[in-house]
């Protein structure tokens, strides 16, 4: 991926709430900061392959804003400060409709480490998501942070054989058009956001209860 172009990834459930709503006519607005450059090994090859990734923020989902989003597709580019339309929503750790691999250990990491804002720990963590999704390791030559290189190791340690609930994530395959930009990774919107959905849900069904009410009086 190009240095001014980020990767997409998962996005943490709302639960079914928000599935049944957003179909077909999702927006998501990927926000115009992320972590850094990370440079991952590729298997075969004598040069590492450079990504921008890490927590890309502040990033909305419909409006509302997620706490973090990472990438878990490194194949195709996608913009800083773009919106996207249509959008492809789901809760099965699917991307371009096939499963991701090892979905459940990249929802494991983000579980246990997923973090907003320009940080080595987001930066580990992208590396560590790109490592399980596709087994690139991370470039440590070129890399001039330790603490990077130390955490990217510590978290795949910690991670080991656990597996998370994919279930438990949004998996978001954006898209302009007829072009389809890669998958990526957010968290839950504020509390706040949900009860205001939540609220809103319940008057509508009030309102519909007493409809027949109404008309049968008047008859």
């Amino acid at each position: 991926m190009k240095r001014l172009a980020v990767m997409f990834g998962m996005v943490v459930v709302l639960g079914g709430l928000m599935t049944a709503g957003i179909a077909n006519a999702d927006v998501l607005y990927v926000g115009p900061n992320f972590t850094q450059d990370i440079y991952m090994d590729v298997p075969g090859s004598n040069s590492p392959l450079a990504l921008g990734g890490g927590s890309v923020d502040p990033s909305y989902l419909n409006g509302v804003q997620l706490k973090y989003m990472y990438c878990v597709d490194y194949s195709i580019d996608v913009y800083v400060s773009s919106y996207y339309y249509n959008s492809v929503v789901n809760s099965q750790g699917l991307v371009y409709g096939n499963p991701l691999n090892n979905a459940d250990k990249v929802a494991w990491l983000l579980s246990n480490y997923g973090t907003a804002g320009q940080s080595d720990q987001a930066a580990a963590l992208q590396a560590a998501i790109w490592h399980e999704v596709y087994g690139l390791n991370l470039d440590t030559s070129g890399l001039n942070n330790p603490n990077v290189v130390s955490l990217y190791s510590d978290y795949l340690t910690a991670l080991g054989t656990n597996t998370g609930n994919v279930g438990n994530f949004l998996w978001i395959t954006p898209m302009n058009g007829s072009t389809v930009y890669q998958g990526q990774v957010g968290a839950v919107p504020e509390p706040s956001a949900i009860l205001l959905v939540g609220s809103g849900l319940a008057g509508l069904l009030a309102l519909k209860r007493r409809k027949p009410r109404a008309h049968s009086n008047a008859g």
